[in-house]
């Protein structure tokens, strides 16, 4: 039986547009992006958890010429093109998408600004139940998973800010389907983004600050004039 795992994106409606393309990261020696993540946490996490969740979001999107980084306190760090709001709070999760008791994160689309919201608690439970006993049992290396499959959310989240979309590709980083693997080791092809995608990540910032951002890409309209884009976790053969 499949085990139906969402992450949905809540958007304003807009029109229907749509992006696809075969995945194939292509890694770039130097980042042409800078995006900041200020985070509020309400959810418990680790610190192990929430090292392996920098680490896997930053690794995922330096493929793409992405640059994240996390502490606005750093004189040292560049001017983000990008600041996202990372809001790490179940509660808050469960208010923009109330249809989707499962959801990981959500991506919240009001007027100009975007802000990414993820649960810890539903990542927790689910690898509770789905994960190995062997890791199940150290909590040193579950919390490490629970980081890992936490930073694969955000970076997908992360993705339809940067790409000012809702829509998702047919694999990789913005696949509707993410399989069983995203529980397991990084595969950094299956990240990576469509040919349209990274088409119009880079259409959208090769002139940074210059003129208005595409409009945003966006299909179906649900209740309150809400969009909502479930992905789910399947069960590979």
């Amino acid at each position: 039986m499949t085990t139906r795992v969402m992450v949905s994106l809540v958007a304003a409606a807009l029109p229907w547009c749509a992006l696809g393309g075969t995945a194939t990261a292509q890694p770039l020696v130097q980042p042409s992006v800078h995006v900041r993540i200020t985070p509020v946490v309400k959810d418990h996490v680790s610190g192990m958890a929430w090292v392996a969740m920098k680490a896997e979001c930053q690794r995922i999107w330096l493929a793409e010429g992405v640059a994240i980084t996390w502490d606005a306190r750093d004189p040292q760090a560049p001017r983000p093109d990008l600041q996202v709001p990372l809001v790490v709070n179940d509660l808050e999760l469960r208010k923009h998408a109330p249809a989707h008791a499962d959801a990981f994160g959500v991506t919240v689309f009001a007027g100009r600004t975007q802000r990414v919201l993820v649960s810890i608690p539903r990542i927790r439970d689910m690898l509770s139940t789905r994960g190995r006993l062997a890791d199940r049992g150290d909590s040193m290396v579950f919390d490490a998973i629970i980081g890992r499959v936490l930073g694969r959310v955000v970076a997908h989240e992360i993705g339809h800010v940067l790409l000012l979309s809702t829509w998702h590709a047919t694999t990789g980083l913005m696949s509707p389907s993410l399989g069983t693997q995203d529980l397991g080791p990084s595969l950094p092809a299956f990240y990576g983004l469509s040919a349209p995608d990274r088409a119009r990540l880079a259409t959208r910032f090769t002139n940074t600050g210059k003129g208005e951002p595409p409009p945003v890409l966006a299909r179906g309209t649900g209740p309150s004039g809400a969009t909502v884009v479930p992905v789910t976790l399947r069960d590979l053969p």
